[in-house]
């Protein structure tokens, strides 16, 4: 693997991790690994390891990673303080109790959607652009940090409250199926896509979203939505 920047593995029907070449091509190694750690590579930067039956993972021997997936698989822990140079994240469909950022800070995008995470702090990692974490265990997303955020995807949580008023770079906010009973859109002038179906929404002011296209927001208690000063908006769903 010496010199590679990207390396993807899979994992066979013996419980050896071989790249996936290998089994088109049928050339096997003559001392097949047993684990990703047996492949590891200061110089790779990418790894995907994304179903591979996995149940934990070392990535300590990989320091320069930058992109990780590993994502579909029985991960209930994940220790990232061996990659601080890790930018794009994809842990989504594990068993993920807690996700640890702190040695991450240059990370750009976050998909964690799919897990049991009860907690997210994303004060280590200004950079974010991309937070996906739908279908976790959130009660409380402090986006305060995050002030480079353009997508944000926080549907099938617990969240009674979502702040994004600093987050003006928003262009997409899928917030559905969680417990809003508020949501406050006035500083999101950029604002392109949003879903807020499926809370408890009383009144949704998107007057401040002159950019608007998509707007879903049935199955909430909403009276009267004013689209007047939307003129870009063609797909909507209120009913």
């Amino acid at each position: 693997m010496q010199g590679e920047s990207k390396l993807t593995l899979v994992k066979t029907d013996s419980g050896h991790f071989v790249p996936p070449s290998l089994i088109d091509a049928g050339d096997w190694p003559e001392n097949p690994q047993t684990q990703p750690s047996d492949l590891s590579d200061i110089s790779v930067r990418e790894l995907d390891l994304s179903r591979c039956k996995l149940t934990e993972l070392d990535l300590s021997i990989y320091p320069n990673l930058e992109v990780l997936d590993c994502s579909n698989n029985t991960l209930s822990t994940l220790d990232l303080s061996y990659n601080s140079a890790l930018k794009r994240l994809y842990c989504y469909n594990n068993q993920l109790i807690s996700l640890d950022l702190s040695a991450a800070p240059d990370l750009e995008l976050l998909h964690c959607g799919g897990n049991k995470i009860s907690q997210l702090d994303f004060s280590p990692t200004p950079k974010l652009s991309w937070i996906f974490c739908y279908k976790n265990q959130l009660k409380v997303l402090d986006l305060t940090y995050t002030r480079s955020l353009s997508k944000l995807f926080c549907d099938w949580n617990q969240l009674s409250d979502l702040d994004v008023s600093q987050n003006k770079q928003l262009i997409t906010l899928c917030c559905y199926a969680n417990r809003l009973s508020q949501l406050n859109l006035s500083g999101l002038a950029k604002l392109q896509k949003l879903s807020c179906r499926s809370n408890k929404l009383v009144e949704l002011d998107i007057s401040h979203t002159p950019k608007l296209e998509m707007l879903y927001c049935k199955n909430n208690f909403l009276n009267l939505v004013d689209v007047s000063k939307t003129p870009l908006l063609v797909d909507k769903d209120f009913s």
